[in-house]
């Protein structure tokens, strides 16, 4: 039974390949969410696996429809010796991948009787095979694009299974029941590929892309290197705020506001806004992901100023995903800006 990616199981993947998830750190819903980074992919099976006839199992990638790629990571599963008034000993038992005819094959969780462990004493699993991270397949993403994931099946000679009647079925999770039961689903034929069964995740690395541009009222009336714009106090013409926030597949959310002093400027903010709104907030977004908003004077520097500095602050949030429940936070990017509006001398 093809499982999970990560803590995702496979029936919540979207036919697109994409995650619908709240980030575990900001909160923030990230949805249509592509995967990323290192995958840990899970799968379990039936009570008479493994055996002569089904002992090995092998997972494979592909990018794109292209060639199929093996899973060549070190697997492990853990289990526990228990020696009667002794503290418990928990062992690594190597799952693969194992070179078997021309494959890397892995091994189906043995039962425990068979786990090397001394006379008198107990050997059992650590825990069961969804929990506690116990993989049975990880592999590290590349360049972006749809990668399917097919798990097949292996006798002790390394000769494949093929699925069928009079040997096995593949099944997948299929939705939650009642109780919190989780239901399962023979697989579709369509999810069958040369004896193996396949499912889609969409994968992105890039990273966001984040600027905050110069603050201006007119062509010269604009913030210099050292941040300062000077100001005639007649002059009517709002002040420009602009600023870029994008991902090459538009795979982020983000947030901006404008701090005056230890206040935000009131209607300045954006919060966990999609990089492809328009508007964010009071923000006029351009094809080419710039966000334009003209405050005025008076907006700037509230009831009690007439001269103020300012921060302009930008956040991008990437959406992509390990599967543990929190964005890949190395593809984020942020960007301030200080400035301050002084009057013209």
């Amino acid at each position: 039974m093809p499982w999970s990616v990560g803590d995702f199981r496979i029936d919540n993947i979207k036919s697109s390949g994409l995650i619908d998830y709240a980030d575990g750190a900001s909160g923030l819903a990230m949805i249509d969410a592509p995967f990323g980074g290192g995958l840990s992919l899970s799968h379990s099976a039936s009570w008479n696996v493994p055996s002569p006839a089904i002992w090995y199992y092998r997972w494979e990638y592909n990018r794109d429809s292209t060639g199929w790629n093996e899973f060549t990571v070190p697997i492990y599963a853990y289990y526990v010796i228990d020696i009667p008034y002794n503290p418990p000993i928990i062992m690594p038992f190597q799952l693969g991948p194992f070179p078997v005819a021309g494959k890397q094959l892995y091994r189906f969780w043995p039962d425990t009787s068979a786990l090397p462990h001394p006379p008198g004493s107990r050997a059992y699993w650590f825990s069961n095979v969804h929990a506690s991270g116990n993989y049975s397949g990880a592999f590290s993403t590349g360049a972006p694009g749809n990668y399917r994931i097919r798990l097949t099946c292996y006798d002790t000679l390394g000769a494949q299974v093929m699925p069928g009647m009079g040997t096995f079925r593949f099944v997948v999770p299929n939705g939650t029941g009642g109780g919190g039961s989780i239901l399962t689903r023979y697989a579709n034929p369509s999810e069958i590929e040369a004896g193996g069964c396949f499912f889609k995740v969409h994968v992105d690395n890039r990273p966001c892309s984040a600027f905050v541009y110069v603050p201006h009222m007119d062509t010269t009336t604009v913030a210099d290197e050292c941040g300062m714009m000077r100001y005639d106090t007649t002059d009517t013409n709002p002040v420009t705020i602009s600023y870029h926030a994008s991902h090459p597949d538009h795979f982020a959310l983000h947030s901006f506001f404008i701090v005056r002093g230890i206040n935000t400027v009131t209607g300045s903010a954006v919060g966990g806004a999609e990089v492809t709104a328009n508007p964010a907030g009071l923000y006029v977004r351009d094809p080419g992901s710039n966000f334009t908003h003209g405050f005025t004077p008076a907006e700037m520097f509230g009831p009690f100023c007439t001269e103020a500095a300012f921060s302009e602050n930008l956040y991008l949030y990437a959406k992509a995903t390990t599967g543990n429940g929190y964005r890949i936070t190395s593809y984020d990017r942020s960007f301030v800006r200080a400035f301050a509006m002084a009057k013209k001398k």
